[in-house]
């Protein structure tokens, strides 16, 4: 009897292993989630991410370029709506400890322009000697052109973030919310264009399922590790009755 309660509590303590492993083959890719609008009024709203549904990276399509970079996939769910951000008494839009912007009315999307498009940084000089950083977003050729157009001026004297990597590198646009605080400077013909001089805003954290590779250590399946449990057990009890 002892031996079967042994195999049984082996039993038990092999399914939530195999179970981890096999739910190991998803990963939770988080991105941020943006609203667009001339504040406190919001119309558009989109994810961006730095990883494809593959759980890849998504890279520059134009490394050898300082003053470009190409992103396909990085913007998802691209929607046009209404929503309202909270502002306090002098009219600036409240942001909670993690600095994400707060919702008086939340978005209400109406209706969406693509599932997945692509971000282009490129670095634009100026007459007075400052850089613009422009972030165009536009959806695939299948669901579309231009989405919109916001710019971030780069001050030498004055910033925070590496020029280069803030166009050619999305892992680091997205860990420093570069896009947050661009202001509209232009929109599609599909796109409100009130949204042209307003601020966005990140509202979010965005999270979807990607499926990546399962893992490369070989994992059986619960019905056949059960079946050998059963098996080695069988045989242990028929050993016990031969002697």
């Amino acid at each position: 009897m002892k031996v079967i309660q042994f195999l049984a509590a082996m039993t038990l303590a092999t399914v939530p292993v195999m179970s981890g492993f096999m739910q190991s083959a998803y990963g939770r890719e988080t991105g941020e989630t943006y609203d667009q609008g001339t504040s406190p009024t919001v119309r558009t709203e989109f994810n961006l991410f730095d990883e494809d549904r593959g759980g890849n990276l998504i890279l520059d399509l134009k490394p050898e370029n300082d003053n470009v970079g190409v992103f396909f996939g990085a913007i998802e769910n691209y929607q046009i709506g209404f929503g309202r951000l909270l502002v306090d008494e002098k009219g600036k839009v409240v942001r909670d400890s993690s600095g994400f912007a707060l919702f008086e009315i939340p978005f209400t999307p109406e209706e969406k322009l693509f599932d997945v498009g692509n971000l282009q940084a490129e670095l634009i000089p100026t007459y007075d000697g400052l850089e613009i950083i422009e972030y165009t977003i536009s959806g695939t050729k299948k669901d579309g052109s231009l989405a919109q157009i916001n710019q971030r001026i780069f001050d030498p004297c004055n910033c925070n973030f590496d020029k280069k990597r803030a166009v050619n590198d999305l892992s680091y646009i997205l860990e420093k919310s570069l896009l947050d605080g661009t202001i509209a400077t232009a929109a599609g013909p599909r796109v409100p264009q009130d949204i042209v001089g307003g601020i966005l805003y990140k509202t979010g954290v965005a999270v979807r399922r990607t499926t990546v590779p399962e893992p490369s250590v070989s994992v059986p399946e619960p019905s056949a590790t059960l079946g050998a449990l059963a098996v080695l057990s069988a045989g242990l009890l028929l050993k016990r009755k031969m002697k």
